[in-house]
């Protein structure tokens, strides 16, 4: 019998892309897709985004993408890193996030299909508003609307989700 030692290293993670990339992978229950069922009738409509500005590679909705996390082919890192100008841009992003995602509108004054609640009480909800100049679509209730898990906490119904289609005035 031979006598082995272990001894654990640090590697950073541009040198252990895989380990990296596989450390970040989380099964998050706010990364939300819709099905390209409902999603293609407003591509259709719309026209067909370049970025999706937040995705991961398994969940893209366009050849480019932006991920917090920077990794895969065609990522283009943090969304709010980027000036939100070039092209139509579309949008799904966790609910947490739609303050600032309002405020980055008004600020690149993109153009953009965006997915989020249709809430009239919260802050960011004029702003959605007064961007679609009336542009926007309620998403039909049904059980394969996302792909993706919902937050216990959260209900479908209590989403009423809808497709804003912001443009820059």
């Amino acid at each position: 019998w031979g006598c082995y030692a272990t001894q654990a290293i640090h590697i950073a993670g541009v040198d252990n892309t895989r380990a990296d990339f596989l450390s970040r992978i989380t099964s998050a229950p706010l990364e939300l897709a819709l099905a390209p069922s409902v999603l293609l009738p407003l591509f259709y409509r719309w026209g067909f985004p370049q970025i999706d500005l937040f995705a991961t590679y398994l969940n893209a909705k366009a050849p480019l993408f932006c991920s917090r996390a920077g990794v895969g082919p065609g990522s283009l890192g943090d969304a709010f890193q980027l000036r939100w100008r070039e092209g139509l841009l579309y949008a799904f992003p966790p609910i947490q996030l739609l303050n600032k995602v309002a405020y980055k509108v008004l600020g690149d004054n993109p153009h953009m299909i965006l997915i989020a609640p249709y809430w009239p009480r919260q802050p960011w909800f004029p702003i959605l508003e007064s961007r679609s100049q009336g542009e926007w679509v309620h998403l039909p209730m049904r059980p394969n609307l996302l792909d993706g898990v919902l937050p216990s906490q959260l209900e479908l119904a209590h989403l009423k989700l809808t497709a804003w289609h912001i443009k820059p005035v």
